[in-house]
């Protein structure tokens, strides 16, 4: 279509100048204003520059041609304003003859080597010859523009090859293969696009992420928030409640006996080794005093722990640092029989006892003893008719059983004594019997802690040296 509109142009052109031309010599040869041979010289060179302007229209008109796009082309078509190629043109177009193409290219733009052909095909063809004029594969743009769809097409399946090869190599164990430049360079551009989508995709994560942990640390102030708020109202509930404050006192107290017994042992019927008269009576324990020979800051225990009605008084012994290391028990005072039968049993089971928690037991018996006089063989004599044994007396000691028929007196008269010792390194328990002078029989028990005496002896010897 563009070359159609092209070559009318040109021929518009043509028949325009040639007309013109005519006129012009018309009105010199009626003026009679130059010779002929001036005229002829003239006219040549006048086509000459007529040649040279026709040459340059058909340029302009074929860059017009490249530039517009087929459905904006307009068919008014300039013509050149120059008035001294109208002879040159006239003669072109006298021997000149116009041919039209027959195939008409259609959607595409004229190439440049086309558009110089046909207008040199124009200018020149003075033999009216048809085959000439017929469009080539060179001429036809159609040609042009398969070849680059086919080139297009052949570097699209360069491309996806260098991928397909490149993806079988990263699937594939290592090989020692030769991946191609273009591969090679396909092969990087994938990797660091896949390199950016993960790393795009690891900070969305991460993002995600945040958001969950700030969404989480907020969630779980709401709730301590809450859980504060909520505590603080049933705190000032409670502190209205009288069974609250009561439980809260007992707990208090507990709390505070359970602080105050850490590191101290536990001594008998309920008391504690080293603890001063004041903190065992925060623990409950009532005292009143008493005397004993030899001890100071003795009291008789009201009230102990263990519920027992053998011994009556307990002392315990606070010492002169007032802590405690002595609890003497004194067991009450029974009627018995003259075997002290009564007193024996509880004796035993009182060993028994002892020996299973403190071990090292030793048991010290003082019998009762008595001298008689017997009569032993002293000599024999022996004659053919009879033996005659002469005997001779002497005295003998001899040793009362315990539990003997006089048990319970002898002890009432301290002429026998029973007693057994029992300890560690850290405890030491006398376990001893007794007769009154009413003949009641009774057990004793005598707890020493080892280390709180030696402890609170050092410290009256020292305190004594110092005086000095």
């Amino acid at each position: 279509m563009r070359k159609r509109i092209l070559t009318l142009s040109l021929t518009f052109t043509l028949l325009f100048c040639a007309k013109s031309m005519a006129q012009l010599d018309l009105e010199n040869i009626i003026q009679g204003d130059e010779p002929a041979e001036t005229q002829d010289t003239a006219v040549q060179i006048e086509n000459a520059k007529a040649d040279e302007a026709a040459d340059k229209t058909q340029e302009t008109d074929t860059d017009s041609a490249k530039i517009a796009p087929e459905d904006t082309v307009d068919d008014s078509i300039v013509l050149p304003e120059d008035e001294k190629s109208d002879e040159a043109t006239k003669a072109s177009a006298d021997t000149a003859e116009i041919v039209l193409p027959e195939d008409e290219p259609n959607d595409t733009e004229i190439p440049e080597d086309n558009s110089a052909k046909a207008s040199q095909t124009t200018d020149t063809d003075t033999s009216g010859d048809a085959e000439s004029n017929i469009p080539t594969d060179e001429d036809n743009f159609m040609v042009q523009y398969f070849n680059d769809v086919d080139a297009a097409v052949a570097e699209d399946a360069a491309n996806q090859a260098a991928r397909d090869a490149a993806t079988d190599l990263i699937r594939d164990e290592p090989t020692m293969v030769a991946i191609p430049e273009e591969q090679m360079r396909l092969l990087k551009i994938s990797e660091k696009r896949r390199q950016q989508r993960e790393e795009k995709r690891q900070q969305e994560i991460e993002e995600q992420k945040r958001i969950e942990a700030e969404m989480q640390a907020q969630k779980e102030a709401e709730e301590k928030a809450k859980a504060e708020a909520q505590a603080t109202d049933e705190e000032a509930r409670a502190a209205k409640d009288p069974k609250v404050i009561a439980a809260r006192k007992t707990e208090a107290e507990k709390q505070k006996k359970e602080q105050m017994v850490s590191g101290h042992k536990k001594a008998p019927f309920g008391l504690y080794w080293g603890l001063t008269k004041e903190q065992s009576e925060e623990l409950g324990f009532e005292f009143k005093p008493a005397t004993l020979e030899n001890y100071q800051n003795v009291f008789a225990l009201v009230n102990p722990k263990q519920q027992q009605k053998q011994f009556e008084p307990i002392f315990v012994i606070f010492g002169e640092r007032d802590h405690l290391h002595t609890v003497y028990a004194e067991g009450v005072f029974a009627k018995d029989t003259p075997q002290a039968e009564k007193v024996l049993r509880m004796y035993d089971r009182y060993y028994a006892a002892l020996k299973k928690k403190y071990g090292n037991e030793k048991e010290y018996f003082k019998p009762n003893k008595h001298e008689e006089t017997v009569e032993a063989p002293a000599a024999v004599k022996q004659t053919a008719d009879t033996t005659k044994v002469e005997l001779k007396s002497k005295t003998v000691t001899v040793e009362h059983p315990r539990g003997n028929d006089n048990f319970l007196k002898e002890l009432q008269e301290e002429k026998a004594s029973l007693y057994a010792v029992f300890g560690n390194k850290s405890i030491k328990v006398t376990l001893s019997v007794e007769v009154n002078e009413e003949g009641q029989s009774r057990i004793v028990l005598d707890y020493e802690n080892l280390e709180m005496l030696q402890s609170d002896n050092k410290d009256t010897l020292n305190d004594l040296i110092n005086d000095l």
